[in-house]
């Protein structure tokens, strides 16, 4: 019982002095675009088109295709932000 009153404090504290510099590094890094929506929205604009049209799994392969256009768009517009 002794050990744990003393270990868990400092453990505690280590963890706290870890998790802050880990923060600090990540929060100085340049905030990036995020493409997930672009890639769902989409997938389920197609799904419900292609319900519509009487063929789902058509409307998702054309929405899947066109999200990951937009995606790679994204990625490419913040890659060269970046420069």
């Amino acid at each position: 019982m002794p050990t744990s009153i003393v270990n868990e404090p400092l453990t505690i504290l280590l963890l706290a002095s870890l998790a802050l510099l880990c923060h600090e590094r990540s929060m100085a890094r340049q905030n990036k675009l995020g493409g997930g929506c672009f890639l769902i929205i989409p997938i389920l604009i197609g799904f419900v088109a292609g319900m519509a049209t009487g063929n789902a799994y058509r409307g998702v392969l054309i929405g899947t295709g066109i999200g990951i256009m937009l995606a790679v768009a994204v990625w490419l517009i913040d890659r060269s932000r970046k420069g």
